[in-house]
C-alpha cells in the first residue's frame, strides 16, 4: 500500500519525536462508560448509531458537517453510515466519507461476540474543564502554531473489549481503542487512542480462507477518506504491514496515542518526516521591529546535540530546542513587509536545509500605548500577556536614524526604568526633556518594553514596541523652524521625483475597478458616515492610493468628489503625492539599506504633515498650503484604463476584445500568456459532481516572472483555498482568517471580510489584477489586464488587438479559427490545444495525484448550441440572456445560472466603467482644429482659414471630465477700410488679402517707377504710404529688374513672372507686416490673435 505523502502546505512535523515503538504501551484511554454517561449502540453486527446531530459544526477534509454516524465496524463516518464489513481499501467515492480508527468486521451480538461500542457528545464546562484540558495539552504539544488551543467540543467514542466475526472464543481475544473528535471552532483534530489491541481483523470469518487481492484483505484499515474517490490519508502502519502494533506506536511519543488535524483540504499528522524540510512557524504574523519569541517546527531534533540557529530573511539570530519537534528564536528587527523567508540550521549555521515564512505586519496593532504630558510627565501601558512568563522588564527608548549610505540603525538612547513586575503593564514615570537640537535634527524612535528573562541566555531579549513617533517630548524642537527648513529642501528636490508619480484614473469608477493599479484608500470607505473622506480633504467622497511605487519610489493619492471626477490641480480636497510610497523596498533590506516599506513613507511624507500642517500651531494653515506645494495632487493626463476578459460558468469566455464563446473541457488549461511567458493564468476545468457532461472552473494557478505562484481552488466550507509557492519550495496555505491581505514576492493576495459572497483578489506588480468569486464550486475569474500589454496576448482569452476575428488562434501555429465556428469546432479545433503542457503545470497537486489525475481526453461534453427558445422557467431565473439559459438547461441548478448572469453583469459594468475618458469632437467654422487625440491632457490648437482671424484661445485641453478645459473659439472675417488703389496711369497694380490689405505696383514697358513699389492698409483705415506714379523713361536711365525680365520675355509670359516675382516679395515682408498690424490693432484696444495666408488672387 502506498503511503500518502504530507503536502506541502500543511502544518508539519512537530511532534515530540518521530513514529517510534515501545515493547510497554502506555495509552490510557478517555474515560467511559454508563458512570461517564455514554450512550450505547445496539449490540450486534455491523450496525451503526444512525444519524446522530452534533452541536458544533465540525469540518472534514474542508468540508463542514453537522451530523455523524458511530459505526460497530470501527468507523466513525459522516454523509452515512458504513454498509460494507469488509475494510475496502481507501481511496473510496460514494460519499462514504470515513474516519477510521480501527476498520474491520467487528461483531458485539450477545452470545456470538463480546464487548460494546458507545459514545458521548461533551461541551466545555465545569464540569468537563479536566478532560479538555488533558486534549488541549495533546494538541499544544503536537503542533507548533496551537500552543493556546482550547477545545470548546469533543466527541467520543469508545470500542470497549470488542471481538472480531466469528471468533471461537469472543472473549479470548479482544481490543479496546477510542476516537476523540474535537475543535474550538477553527481547529479540527482527531485523537486516537490505542488501548489493547490483540487482533487485526484477518481473523474475522473463515480464518482457513486467504485473502486473494487487496479487496479480499480483511486486515483492519486506520486512516481517513474524503468520500470523492480521491482524498484520503492513511497511518503508515495501517493493514496487514503493522496494523497490530499500533498500540505500541505512536505520532506523539505517546505509544498508542495518534494525532490528526483534519478540517484542512490534507489531513496534517503531527508525526515527525525527516524527508520533509518545510516548517511551520508560529505565530504566523510578527512586527518589524522584532522580539517576538516564534515557535518552529523541526523534524526529529535532538535536544542534546543540536544547535539552532534562525535567518529571518537574512538576519540570523541563535535559536533554542524546547522538545523533540520544536525549536524557538526570537526574531530581530526585518526592515521588510509581507511574506519573508524563514530559514533553520541544526549545525549552528553551517547549513540551513529547513525552510518556511513568516509575516511581518506593520499594521498590525501596538500593544504598547503611552502619553506625555507637557510637564514631563510619562503614561506607558502595555499588554503583559504579550511577554507571557517574565517578571521583570525595561523601559528602553529607541531611535531611528539613517547615515548618509542610507544604512538603517536603531539604538537605545534612553533608558526610562525597570520595572521589577510585568503583571500590572502600566509605567508613570517622569523623564527630563533633553536639550533641544538644532533645526534639521528631529528625532524619531520608538518605546520598546524589554523582557528581563534569565531563562535562556542564548536567545535574544523579547520585546514589545510602541508606534513609532517623534521624540519631540524627550527632545524638544523649533517646530516652525524645522517645517521651514523642511519646505526649503523639499522645494529643490522636487525634481528628483515628482515627474515619476504614477497619474491617477479620471474617474471615480476607473479607480475602482483598476484593482491593479489602485487599492481604496484607509481613510476613505464607502462605510465612512461622515460626507467627506477626512478633514483634511474637504470635497472627496473617494480616495484610492497607488498600488506600487514608480522607479523613483514615489506613490500617489488620487480623491474625487460627489461626481465622481478627479480633484485636481490645486484643488481643496485633492490627493497628496507621497515621496516615498508605503510598499518602498530596498534591494538591500537584510543590511538595512536604502528605502524601507512604511518606515520611509512615515518620514518623508506622513510625518511633516503631521509635524508642519496638523499639528496645532499658529503657521499651520500657511504650512498645510506649503505642504500642497510640494506634495502635489496629480492629473490623470496619461491614464490608460486596464481591459477586461471573463472566464466563468459551464465555462463561458468573453476574450480581451469582446468574443464570447463556449468551451467545455477536462483538463487545465491555458487562459492568458502575456509578453512571452510574463504572465501566465492557467485554470482547471472538471465535470460537475450532478452533471457529469458539463464542466467547471476548479482551480486556478498564475504567476509573472518575478513573483511567487499562486494556487487558489474552490472549497465548499471557506468558498476559497489559497496557496502560494516560492522557487524550489512546497506549496503553503493562507490563513485568510488570520490575515486578510498576503503581501508575497511579486504579488499581494487580498480576501474580502465575506469571502465566500464577496471573494478574493490576486494583484501582481506588474499590474495585472484577478478578481475571484464562487458558487457551487464553480469559480469565477474576471481579468483586467493594464494598457502596455495590448497586442502581447496569447491564450483562450484572446489575442487583444481589438479584433474579434482572430482570438481563437491556436498555440503550436499561426492558424486561426473563425470566431463564429460551433462549440464543437472550438472543442476540438481550439480549446483542447490549450492543455497545459505537464513541465509547465503551475497547479498544486494533493499527495498521490499529479496533472493526469485531472486529466481525460476521451471526455465529451454536452455540445448543446447556447441559442434556442426560452421557455417561462428560464426567462424567469435568466430573462434572455442565453448563456445564464444554458447553464440552467446544462446544469439545473437556478443557483449556477444565477450566478452566470452575476458574472456578466459584472463584466458589463467593468467595461463600461474602464472605457477611456475621451473629450467630444471639435468644428470650427471657416477654420479647423490641429490634435492628434482627445483623452485627457490632449492639447488642441485652432488655425482659421485664409481671410479670417481667431476670436478667443488659440488652444484648449481635454480635462479628466472628458471636456475642454477652455471655450471654443470663433473665425471672423478679417475686416479693414482702405480705399481699393487705382492703377497710375501707365502702370499696373496687384492687390492681395481678404480684404485688400496691401497692393503692389508695377510700370509699363518705357516707364519707371517713382515712389513705393508695395503698400499696406492699416488698421486706422489708411494705406502705409503715398501712391506711386509711373515717369517715362529718360535717356540713359537704367531700367528696372521688372522692366528688364517684360522686355526680354514680354506679352503674358511676362506678366506671370512679374506677378510670381511681386509674390515671393509679399511672403517676404508678410512677417513683417501683420506685427505692425497687430501694434495698431492693440493701440486701438482691438485684438488680433491669428496668423493666416496673405495671398490672395491678384489682379490689375
Amino acid at each position: 500500500m502506498t503511503k500518502v505523502q504530507l503536502s506541502a502546505f500543511i502544518l508539519s512535523v512537530i511532534a515530540r519525536g518521530c513514529i517510534g515503538f515501545s515493547s510497554n504501551h502506555t495509552a490510557q484511554s478517555f474515560p467511559y462508560g454508563s458512570a461517564e454517561g455514554d450512550t450505547f449502540l445496539p449490540k450486534g453486527d455491523d450496525g451503526n448509531s444512525g444519524e446522530i446531530p452534533i452541536s458544533n459544526i465540525f469540518t472534514f477534509f474542508g468540508v463542514p458537517y453537522e451530523s455523524l454516524f458511530v459505526n460497530i465496524n470501527g468507523a466513525v463516518s459522516f454523509s452515512k453510515g458504513i454498509e460494507s464489513y469488509t475494510p475496502e481499501r481507501f481511496p473510496l467515492g460514494d460519499d462514504r466519507v470515513i474516519i477510521a480508527p480501527f476498520w474491520t468486521d467487528i461483531d458485539t451480538s450477545a452470545g456470538l461476540g463480546h464487548g460494546d461500542v458507545m459514545y458521548r457528545q461533551l461541551l466545555l464546562t465545569n464540569q468537563t474543564l479536566p478532560l479538555f484540558d488533558r486534549a488541549n495539552r495533546i494538541v499544544r504539544n503536537a503542533y507548533a502554531d496551537q500552543n493556546t488551543f482550547t477545545a470548546t467540543w469533543m466527541f467520543i467514542v469508545t470500542w470497549d473489549s470488542v471481538a472480531y466475526f466469528d471468533a471461537l472464543d469472543p472473549a479470548a481475544r479482544v481490543n479496546t481503542f477510542q476516537c476523540i473528535l474535537m475543535t474550538d471552532g477553527d481547529f479540527c483534530g482527531v485523537i486516537m487512542v490505542y488501548d489493547d489491541i490483540d487482533w487485526d481483523g484477518d481473523e474475522s470469518g473463515d480464518e482457513s480462507i486467504a485473502p486473494t487481492s487487496d479487496t479480499d484483505d480483511k486486515t483492519a484499515q486506520a486512516g481517513f477518506n474524503a468520500g470523492d474517490n480521491i482524498n484520503y490519508y492513511m497511518i503508515e502502519i495501517s493493514g496487514p504491514v503493522g496494523i497490530i502494533d499500533i498500540e505500541t506506536r505512536s505520532n506523539i511519543d505517546q505509544p498508542g496515542t495518534w494525532v490528526f488535524r483534519v478540517d484542512g483540504v490534507d489531513i496534517v499528522d503531527a508525526a515527525c518526516q525527516k524527508s520533509d524540510e518545510q516548517l511551520t512557524v508560529y505565530p504566523k504574523v510578527v512586527p518589524m521591529l522584532g522580539g517576538s519569541q516564534v515557535f518552529i517546527s523541526v523534524p526529529c531534533l535532538n535536544p542534546s546535540s543540536d544547535v539552532i540557529h534562525c535567518d529571518f530573511g537574512g538576519a540570523i539570530v541563535n535559536g533554542a530546542v524546547t522538545s523533540t519537534s520544536i525549536a524557538t528564536c526570537v526574531t530581530p528587527a526585518m526592515f521588510a513587509s509581507g511574506v519573508i523567508d524563514v530559514h533553520l540550521s541544526l549545525d549552528g549555521g553551517s547549513t540551513f536545509p529547513y525552510a518556511g515564512t513568516i509575516i511581518v505586519d506593520e499594521g498590525e496593532p501596538s500593544p504598547v500605548t503611552f502619553s506625555a504630558a507637557p510637564n514631563g510627565n510619562l503614561t506607558i501601558t502595555w499588554n503583559p500577556t504579550e511577554l507571557d512568563g517574565v517578571d521583570a522588564v525595561e523601559v528602553v527608548v529607541y531611535e531611528f536614524s539613517s547615515d548618509p549610505n542610507n544604512f538603517i540603525s536603531w539604538e537605545p538612547v534612553y533608558n526610562i526604568t525597570r520595572v521589577t513586575s510585568n503583571e500590572a503593564g502600566r509605567l508613570e514615570v517622569t523623564v527630563s526633556p533633553q536639550s533641544e537640537t538644532d533645526d534639521s535634527s528631529l528625532k524619531v524612535g520608538a518605546l520598546s518594553i524589554i523582557a528581563l528573562d534569565t531563562a535562556n541566555q542564548s536567545l535574544e531579549r523579547r520585546a514589545i514596541w510602541s508606534e513609532i513617533h517623534p521624540l519631540n517630548w524627550l527632545y524638544p524642537i523649533n517646530m516652525t523652524s524645522w517645517c521651514n527648513s523642511w519646505i526649503t529642501r523639499e522645494l529643490n528636490e522636487l525634481n528628483q521625483w515628482l515627474p515619476q508619480r504614477p497619474v491617477c484614473p479620471c474617474t471615480e469608477r476607473q479607480a475602482r475597478r483598476d484593482i491593479g493599479s489602485f487599492t481604496v484608500s484607509l481613510d476613505c470607505r464607502l462605510s465612512r458616515t461622515d460626507k467627506d473622506c477626512s478633514t483634511d480633504r474637504p470635497g472627496a467622497t473617494f480616495c484610492v492610493n497607488s498600488n506600487f511605487p514608480s522607479h523613483s519610489g514615489a506613490g500617489q493619492e488620487c480623491c474625487y468628489n460627489r461626481d465622481g471626477h478627479l480633484i485636481e490641480l490645486d484643488a481643496i480636497g485633492a490627493g497628496f503625492s507621497h515621496r516615498q510610497h508605503e510598499r518602498v523596498t530596498s534591494p538591500y533590506l537584510s543590511a538595512g539599506l536604502g528605502p524601507l516599506p512604511v518606515l520611509s513613507h512615515y518620514l518623508a511624507d506622513t510625518m511633516p504633515y503631521l509635524q508642519c500642517c496638523v499639528a496645532d500651531q499658529s503657521e499651520n494653515e500657511q504650512f498645510c498650503d506649503l505642504y500642497r506645494t510640494v506634495r502635489p495632487p496629480n492629473s490623470c493626463y496619461g491614464y490608460r484604463p486596464p481591459q477586461p476578459a471573463l472566464a466563468f460558468g459551464d465555462p463561458h469566455f468573453i476574450t480581451f476584445d469582446g468574443l464570447n464563446y463556449t468551451f467545455n473541457g477536462y483538463d487545465e488549461f491555458t487562459l492568458a500568456n502575456l509578453n512571452e511567458d510574463e504572465f501566465i493564468l492557467q485554470a482547471r476545468s472538471l465535470p460537475m459532481k450532478e452533471t457529469p457532461n458539463a464542466t467547471i472552473f476548479t482551480a486556478v494557478a498564475a504567476k509573472t516572472n518575478t513573483s511567487d505562484v499562486i494556487h487558489v481552488e474552490a472549497n465548499q466550507r471557506r468558498g476559497m483555498t489559497v496557496l502560494f509557492r516560492r522557487d524550489g519550495r512546497y506549496f503553503e496555505e493562507m490563513n485568510l482568517d488570520q490575515k486578510k491581505t498576503w503581501y508575497l514576492r511579486g504579488v499581494t493576495v487580498k480576501a474580502e471580510d465575506d469571502l465566500r459572497a464577496d471573494g478574493l483578489s490576486v494583484v501582481f506588480d506588474n499590474g495585472i489584477a484577478l478578481k475571484m468569486t464562487t458558487h457551487d464550486d464553480a469559480l469565477t475569474i474576471l481579468v483586467t489586464v493594464p494598457n502596455r500589454f495590448k497586442y502581447n496576448t496569447q491564450g483562450m482569452l484572446g489575442t487583444w488587438n481589438d479584433d474579434q476575428s482572430d482570438d481563437l488562434q491556436r498555440p503550436d501555429d499561426d492558424v486561426i479559427i473563425p470566431a463564429t465556428s460551433s462549440m464543437e469546432t472550438i472543442f476540438h479545433e481550439f480549446g483542447n490545444l490549450w492543455r497545459v503542457k505537464k513541465n509547465e503545470s503551475l497547479f498544486y497537486y494533493m499527495p498521490g495525484y499529479n496533472q493526469s489525475s485531472y486529466t481525460n481526453y476521451n471526455y465529451t461534453p454536452s455540445l448543446i448550441d447556447p441559442k434556442f427558445l426560452l421557455d417561462s422557467r428560464i426567462r424567469h431565473v435568466c430573462g434572455t440572456d442565453q448563456l445564464c439559459a444554458f447553464d440552467l438547461l446544462v446544469s439545473g441548478s437556478e443557483g449556477f445560472a444565477s450566478q452566470t448572469l452575476n458574472a456578466i453583469s459584472l463584466y458589463r459594468s467593468t467595461s463600461n466603467d474602464l472605457i477611456p475618458v475621451t473629450c467630444p469632437s471639435l468644428t470650427l467654422a471657416n477654420g479647423r482644429m490641429i490634435s492628434t487625440e482627445s483623452s485627457p491632457g490632449s492639447l488642441a490648437t485652432f488655425r482659421c482659414d485664409p481671410c479670417y482671424e481667431l476670436r478667443g484661445p488659440s488652444n484648449t485641453t481635454c480635462a479628466s471630465t472628458g471636456t475642454w478645459l477652455y471655450p471654443i473659439p470663433s473665425c471672423k472675417p478679417i475686416e479693414l477700410d482702405c480705399d481699393t488703389p487705382l492703377a497710375p496711369p501707365n502702370g499696373h497694380v496687384m492687390v492681395g488679402g481678404c480684404p485688400i490689405i496691401y497692393a503692389t505696383f508695377t510700370c509699363k514697358g518705357g516707364y519707371d517707377l517713382v515712389g513705393t513699389s508695395m503698400m499696406e492698409c492699416m488698421a486706422d483705415g489708411h494705406w502705409s504710404n503715398s501712391f506711386p506714379v509711373c515717369k517715362k523713361m529718360g535717356k540713359g536711365m537704367t531700367m528696372t529688374l521688372s522692366t528688364v525680365h517684360a522686355a526680354a520675355i514680354g506679352g503674358g509670359t511676362a506678366v506671370f513672372l512679374l506677378f510670381l516675382c511681386l509674390t515671393i516679395a509679399c511672403l517676404v515682408t508678410r512677417q513683417r507686416h501683420l506685427q505692425r498690424k497687430r501694434e495698431l490693432k492693440k493701440r486701438a484696444s482691438n485684438t488680433w490673435s491669428t496668423t493666416r495666408n496673405p495671398l490672395y488672387d491678384p489682379k490689375s
